[in-house]
């Protein structure tokens, strides 16, 4: 991403935490400007009003959803007990960040948000490990990039079976899309 073109960039688990605190503070905003205006969408809103769009976008959400198991140290030593809860810590914004964003992506397209998570690949098993997120395969478009399985179209589609075929030679950048609306279609 060009940061030229971003509002921030944050790497941190906790600060991520917060953002997405703030970013569903904001879709709260959005969502009782919209009742107040008695419209359904943002694009509803008088223009002098209409929020812009936000995009925030997760890069390696699988990864960064997987809590660390922890156990409680068996020792008074300081310095081990303060990286316990440094990690109990960075679980709990996990945790919150999963949820958040199961929220964002269930009540914020009418408000003007959009989700992007990226991720290697996100199963039903890692789905169901994030409080909060099970919702995310169901209120989410899809995008499967690259050569992929039958067990990968599974996995990532709502409607595998009727996905159209990539060929036997898939360039980059090559792909299939399938929106909460409509059939999945190639894409480049």
């Amino acid at each position: 991403f060009r940061s030229d073109y971003l509002k921030a960039i944050i790497v941190d688990t906790v600060e991520s935490s917060a953002m997405m605190n703030a970013i569903y503070a904001e879709v709260v905003r959005r969502k009782n400007l919209n009742s107040a205006h008695g419209v359904g969408s943002y694009r509803d809103l008088p223009p002098e009003i209409q929020p812009p769009h936000i995009v925030v976008v997760i890069d390696e959400f699988t990864s960064l959803m997987m809590a660390d198991r922890l156990k409680k140290p068996n020792t008074n030593d300081p310095e081990v007990l303060a990286e316990y809860e440094e990690q109990v810590q960075i679980n709990d914004a996990k945790a919150n960040i999963g949820s958040k964003a199961g929220r964002i992506a269930r009540e914020a397209r009418s408000a003007g948000v959009t989700l992007i998570l990226a991720t290697q690949k996100l199963t039903s098993d890692t789905l169901s490990s994030i409080p909060g997120a099970g919702d995310l395969k169901t209120n989410m478009s899809r995008l499967l990039l690259g050569k992929t399985t039958f067990g990968d179209l599974q996995a990532g589609l709502r409607s595998p079976t009727e996905a159209p075929d990539l060929g036997s030679q898939v360039n980059a950048g090559r792909g299939i899309y399938e929106t909460t609306l409509e059939a999945s279609t190639i894409i480049r």
